[in-house]
């Protein structure tokens, strides 16, 4: 029989189990409540793994600009040095030119500036008007900047630098031609070729050759790593037209340029094909930086 205090002794040990049971439900997580954790996890990684490609390509772009820096700079000062130390008068028509001596120059610079070859790419023919050209009128500078040629090197044109005479030789500034959103049609420039780095790093062999050879490397006590140089995956090109702030020669309200001041701009490439071009194909630069000398 139950009496009083045998139901009291069941009732606790119900409460007990009941007890029990919500320990083991609290203790533990529902399907629900694993699935909702689950999807915020993956949020959150997806969010994670969107950064990378984005930290990637800013990381890509810093290296660029701080090696494409380095790389103007020393174009930079090469092109100043010769047109301080290595400046000469063609011998056709005596128009003004320098040599260039910078690591991607591929052929062999000559020691002395007047022993040259106008086809070679250490030659920069600088461009020029004639001799007493006056531009008139209120927008007589900006007409001479319009009329005049603009040179690309290293130089592509059938007729090497006009022979050396700048006013014959080719305008390079009206090579390509595209239209643009309304039509009409746009005559600008087209790099073809580059001055590409990196060829002279090794002295007296390339990796990319046959005969180049770990042996070769430890007689030339020579670092691996300049096998691998990064900026053999740079080149540049030289772009140079008359400065706007050249010197004026006229004596009355014309102006008159006097050949002496030009404007250079050093266009750096990363990656640009050794193949041919297309005809309707252009390649642009990573980097552009401007300067001015005189000569």
């Amino acid at each position: 029989m139950f009496n009083k205090s045998t139901a009291d002794r069941f009732g606790s040990y119900g409460d007990g189990f009941r007890e029990a049971r919500q320990h083991e439900r609290a203790d533990g997580f529902t399907l629900i409540e694993i699935l909702i954790a689950t999807s915020i996890l993956t949020l959150g990684l997806v969010g994670i793994l969107a950064l990378f490609p984005v930290a990637i390509k800013a990381g890509r772009t810093v290296v660029e600009a701080s090696n494409s820096v380095v790389i103007a700079q020393s174009v930079v000062d090469a092109i100043r040095s010769g047109i301080r130390n290595s400046k000469g008068l063609s011998k056709q028509q005596g128009h003004a030119y320098f040599i260039l001596r910078h690591d991607g120059v591929t052929d062999a610079v000559p020691s002395d500036p007047k022993l040259h070859d106008v086809k070679d790419d250490y030659y920069i023919l600088l461009p020029r008007f004639k001799s007493g050209r006056k531009f008139p009128g209120a927008k007589r500078r900006a007409d001479s900047l319009r009329r005049g040629k603009l040179f690309l090197y290293p130089e592509t044109d059938r007729r090497a630098n006009g022979g050396g005479n700048a006013l014959a030789a080719d305008d390079d500034g009206d090579d390509f031609q595209k239209e643009d959103s309304d039509g009409d049609v746009q005559r600008t420039f087209r790099v073809e070729k580059v001055y590409r780095l990196g060829q002279k790093l090794i002295p007296g062999g390339d990796p990319r050759d046959a005969n180049f050879s770990e042996d070769f490397l430890l007689e030339k006590r020579v670092l691996k790593d300049m096998t691998i140089e990064t900026l053999r995956q740079y080149s540049f090109a030289i772009k140079v037209r008359n400065s706007y702030y050249d010197a004026d020669a006229s004596e009355d309200r014309s102006y008159q340029p006097a050949n002496k001041l030009y404007h250079f701009t050093v266009l750096i490439y990363r990656g640009f094909p050794e193949r041919p071009l297309r005809a309707d194909e252009t390649i642009e630069p990573i980097m552009k930086v401007y300067f001015e000398a005189a000569i």
